[in-house]
């Protein structure tokens, strides 16, 4: 059973974001974050913390944007109050897994995928998703929905909530620093 109106079975559930923002070439890189703590809806929330913190304009670089841009208008179909939000949103999205996608940029060690997990050790070596406690998106999800919607792991809730927050901004700043990377090859 979906845990809120307008959801569909087996539907994903936004809960987290972590941005890594670049304002100018060469400037300070800012992190934002948002973990939803609370048993209820985290899309109105998320969604109006996001609109504060990504701001109107830039570039909005992702892994794999077919997926981000379909979990944006699903939100936008939950809260349409943010859906022209969203729409621009995914106007300005730019997937970085495309130069990897397209095979315009090919390891070995890839072994022929162009996951950020595969991609990252090999272009981006001291960085590791082995050394988290979550080390990929479904174990997230369940966890999450497991301590913050169902109640449990109530004594290890705090420790659950940092491991979320860390798992989320290896990702973005495993994009940044692929980013950072091709952009000298």
């Amino acid at each position: 059973m979906p845990p809120f109106d307008g959801l569909g079975p087996y539907q994903q559930l936004p809960f987290q974001y972590s941005l890594h923002i670049l304002r100018e070439p060469n400037g300070e890189i800012e992190h934002r974050e948002y973990l939803h703590e609370q048993a209820t809806n985290p899309v109105p929330s998320l969604l109006e913390q996001l609109s504060s913190d990504i701001g109107p304009e830039g570039s909005v670089l992702v892994w794999h944007a077919p997926f981000e841009t379909s979990r944006n208008r699903e939100m936008g179909g939950l809260v349409e109050e943010y859906a022209p939000f969203l729409e621009d949103l995914n106007q300005r999205v730019v997937d970085l897994m495309d130069p990897f996608k397209q095979e315009m940029i090919v390891y070995p060690e890839f072994e022929g995928s162009t996951s950020i997990k595969k991609v990252l050790p090999i272009l981006v070596p001291e960085l590791a998703y082995q050394e988290l406690e979550i080390q990929e998106g479904e174990t997230a999800s369940r966890i999450w929905k497991e301590a913050t919607l169902d109640g449990r792991h109530t004594a290890q809730r705090q420790k659950i909530y940092q491991n979320l927050r860390d798992y989320c901004r290896l990702d973005t700043w495993a994009m940044v620093r692929i980013f950072q990377v091709i952009s000298k090859l």
